[in-house]
């Protein structure tokens, strides 16, 4: 399921470009992503609980965040929440359309979902993750994981001290510690970073990166990233190429370029330090 159009109404709007693919070994897509460049939006989630249950576990996440931060977009007549506090929001809202509908229906038990959601505001990118989906920048050719899978196999290796890697082949990486619909709350782990002229932003399932490491991303971003929408089928071509054992998802997302009222000599911060490269 996709929803929106990657091109931008106006200048002061992300580029995005998005695509989904069953894989080469799953008979449907429990995937879904929506992009509303006009509002600064990408949504991204990964069904789980069976083929039906965990398409519309992503499809309801996503049309429910989607709804909450659009509900919440800043107005002339209405004093703005803060970004994250929109974000958090968007999640407990998601979380619990998932989990009422898993009550009520008893073929619908088990269901759950990652989401990833990437809110531009300006020259500023505000993100929530729940899940073991991933957001990863790209700057001055360094690809850096934004995000920390909530899997008991990265649980397990930052209590061992271990950083987090690409390509995931430690014991139970596929195992969530949290996802939506699956229990009464949510703490959705918030990113807030500046962007800088260049940057890149790629968020994905992990059935991108599962197949590939850190450096084939890299380096298909450093290759095709001029064009988002050949930069994104490449990806999934070779993710497929690579195996394509479960469904691949990636959306990018360029940043607007700055205007001179928030260009200005402002040194770029990051408020958060990368989870690894």
């Amino acid at each position: 399921m996709t929803y929106g159009n990657a091109t931008p109404s106006a200048a002061t709007a992300p580029e995005f470009a998005g695509l989904t693919h069953a894989g080469r070994k799953r008979a449907g897509n429990e995937d879904a992503f929506a992009l509303l460049p006009e509002a600064g939006i990408a949504l991204l989630a990964d069904g789980i609980g069976g083929h039906a249950r965990g398409e519309l576990a992503s499809a309801l996440a996503i049309s429910t965040a989607l709804r909450g931060l659009l509900d919440t977009t800043p107005t002339l007549e209405a004093a703005s929440l803060p970004p994250g506090q929109r974000l958090e929001d968007a999640f407990t809202a998601a979380n619990r359309v998932v989990l009422d509908l898993a009550a009520a229906d008893p073929g619908a038990e088990g269901m759950g979902t990652t989401l990833l959601a990437a809110l531009f505001t300006g020259q500023r990118l505000h993100a929530a993750h729940v899940g073991d989906s991933r957001l990863y920048r790209l700057r001055a050719d360094r690809l850096e994981l934004l995000t920390l899978d909530q899997t008991v196999g990265q649980l397990l290796a930052s209590r061992s001290g271990r950083p987090p890697d690409g390509r995931r082949a430690r014991p139970f990486s596929n195992v969530l510690t949290q996802a939506i619909g699956t229990d009464q709350s949510v703490q959705p782990e918030m990113l807030d970073h500046d962007c800088a002229p260049g940057d890149l932003f790629l968020l994905c399932s992990d059935g991108l990166h599962t197949m590939l490491d850190n450096e084939e991303i890299r380096l298909t971003l450093h290759n095709f990233g001029a064009n988002l929408d050949g930069a994104a089928r490449e990806l999934i071509r070779l993710a497929n190429e690579s195996g394509g054992f479960d469904n691949i998802t990636v959306v990018l997302a360029r940043p607007p370029k700055p205007t001179e009222a928030n260009s200005g000599e402002r040194a770029v911060k990051q408020d958060n330090p990368p989870r690894g490269a």
